[in-house]
């Protein structure tokens, strides 16, 4: 069996998706490697790169109680992160194609995938703003080991960076009110990942927290008032909550 990850509700609270493993694992990475090799016209060196492909898994429907599961993606390598629209008719995910990242849209009634958009650099961790108008994603670019936060009509035009390009971006999401995004980032601190808080109408960003531990994976509850997160700050990955303060210091960012 393989590894199961990134679930997410579907708008309706009856059915979940999630990233697996397991099905790349029983078709034989080993396999699927060496017609990558070929595919990609790539050497192997570069095939088992980290930053070149990251470990195959697709996307999967289920449930709420595990049953009834359903496969969505049937690509070579890593299909995954999937975030439903507000509406539950689609979803968008970060594919590896053709040796990196990027972002493609499925309708969950067909199972039809096309992609978001086009870019020659990495795109990857999108996710829909609370009125289905809006994705942000992270970006990063060909010639640099840095990324930003990137923001598009869910049409994915009119795309722009919201942050600067110097530093690791992860786990992006909105809060209910569609004006916030929380996101965490090493900008600070090389380092370790904290949280921040980029206020869109004002064009700045707030930071949350300040240890010396990496705090990822943030989300808020429905009411905006308190938040999720995933922290070393023990020793290994636990969960936390958190009111949510609104208050403090928001620095603008200048892109």
């Amino acid at each position: 069996s393989g590894d199961d990850f990134s679930p997410t509700w579907l708008p309706e609270g009856r059915q979940i998706l999630y990233s697996s493993t397991t099905d790349e694992k029983r078709e034989d990475w080993q396999s699927i490697k060496m017609e990558l090799m070929t595919y990609l016209k790539m050497p192997l060196s570069v095939v088992l790169r980290a930053d070149a492909l990251s470990e195959p898994a697709e996307i999967y429907l289920s449930q709420g109680n595990g049953n009834d599961v359903v496969r969505l993606t049937h690509h070579f390598g890593y299909d995954g992160e999937a975030q439903r629209s507000p509406t539950g008719a689609e979803i968008i995910y970060t594919s590896q194609n053709e040796g990196r990242r990027s972002l493609s849209l499925m309708n969950l009634q067909n199972q039809n995938s096309r992609p978001w958009n086009h870019f020659e650099g990495t795109d990857h961790s999108p996710t829909f703003s609370p009125d289905g108008k809006k994705i942000i994603w992270v970006r990063r670019y060909p010639a640099s080991e840095r990324e930003a936060l990137f923001i598009a009509d869910s049409s994915s035009a009119n795309a722009r960076a919201l942050t600067e390009v110097s530093a690791f971006y992860q786990s992006a999401a909105w809060h209910p009110n569609g004006k916030e995004i929380i996101f965490s980032s090493n900008r600070a601190d090389k380092k370790y990942f904290n949280l921040y808080i980029l206020n869109l109408e004002q064009n700045c960003i707030r930071r949350l927290t300040h240890s010396a531990s990496n705090e990822q994976n943030p989300s808020f509850n429905g009411q905006g008032n308190m938040i999720v997160f995933n922290s070393d700050y023990l020793g290994s990955h636990q969960i936390f909550t958190a009111d949510y303060d609104s208050s403090g210091q928001c620095l603008p960012e200048i892109i």
